[in-house]
């Protein structure tokens, strides 16, 4: 805080967590405006621009995610930059080098060790790469449970298939982020729990925390999709394209035209499909061709799930498992294999 009330770019009060990305960047960017060289607020602005990219999918967002996490270092390296620029790339799934920043936020801190939070970042990037007993390693030096080690556990735990473990971690999280009063936060962890039902292949289980998250934050984007899920596992699929449709209209994610792609095929209705296959791949390529990687598991599995261009798909799927070496990678490759 000493910081900010030196450069002069206190007067106005931060927009809270709880708001959009929008505010937030417009927010930051005024105060670069004015105070060019305040480098808090290029962090800020970086975690607005990844959060914004989160929403969207656009790979320019990451870009200037980066961008922005880098003018804030080079004025003056920070912990929370590090950390920042190491939640950008786990996000871009390059882990080794999300943990490499890791590693100089973890230098930077006060007492040279990672706190919480960077710990979940860092147990993120493990995981990504396959290396589930480092990240325990990691999270067993916490002695005790915050929202972000509760977090980082839920994640650990399920995928080792603890689901009853992962999912009372995940409820920790909410509790945690009630305490605080953090609405989003909250609702992310009642959806993580969702989560971990609903790929149990238990629905009814799910039901319930996906209520819950739908009251703390009736627009979340991931909640919705998890009621999409829900609904297509009770075989309404109608319900679940509907979701999908009214998410399109604020944001032209490949994923969500994937996920329709899919039902359309079901459906029969060969011109929809076709139609929502096309934007898919193109939303995919959009994010490869802009030099990123992290949709390139998501074109894979589509091309998969499309039974079309296979080559392309061994291509892509043994590049993402070079990338990101977890068990949805390997079940990407192995979808290509002969049957």
């Amino acid at each position: 805080m000493a910081v900010c009330l030196t450069a002069g770019a206190c007067a106005e009060r931060p927009p809270s967590n709880d708001f959009g990305p929008a505010r937030k960047i417009a927010y930051y960017k005024k105060k670069i405006a004015d105070y060019p060289r305040h480098y808090p607020a290029h962090t800020m602005l970086a975690a607005a621009y990844l959060e914004r990219a989160r929403e969207t999918a656009d790979p320019a967002d990451l870009g200037r995610a980066r961008a922005s996490a880098r003018k804030s270092i080079e004025i003056q390296p920070s912990f929370q930059a590090y950390k920042t620029f190491a939640m950008i790339e786990g996000f871009a799934h390059r882990f080794e080098e999300s943990l490499t920043w890791a590693e100089k936020a973890s230098k930077s801190a006060i007492e040279s060790v990672p706190d919480s939070d960077l710990a979940s970042i860092m147990t993120d990037a493990y995981l990504g790469l396959g290396q589930a007993e480092k990240a325990e390693k990691l999270l067993t030096t916490f002695k005790e449970r915050d929202f972000h080690t509760s977090a980082a556990w839920g994640h650990l735990l399920k995928s080792r298939g603890s689901n009853d473990r992962a999912a009372a971690a995940f409820q920790d999280a909410a509790r945690f982020a009630r305490m605080e009063n953090a609405g989003k936060a909250e609702a992310w962890a009642e959806v993580m729990t969702a989560g971990v039902w609903l790929d149990a292949g238990l629905p009814d289980k799910a039901l319930g925390f996906i209520d819950q998250a739908a009251r703390i934050s009736p627009g979340d984007k991931q909640m919705l999709i998890h009621r999409a899920e829900y609904h297509l596992a009770k075989n309404q699929p109608e319900k679940a394209a509907e979701i999908y449709r009214d998410l399109l209209k604020s944001s032209d994610d490949p994923e969500l035209h994937g996920r329709l792609f899919i039902l359309e095929q079901k459906r029969a209705d060969a011109g929809m499909a076709k139609l929502h296959f096309n934007a898919a791949v193109s939303g995919y390529r959009k994010a490869i061709d802009a030099g990123e990687i992290y949709t390139v598991g998501s074109l894979a599995t589509l091309l998969c799930d499309a039974g079309m261009r296979p080559e392309d798909g061994i291509r892509l799927s043994e590049k993402n498992l070079l990338l990101k070496r977890d068990k949805e990678a390997r079940n990407t490759r192995k979808c290509f294999e002969p049957r």
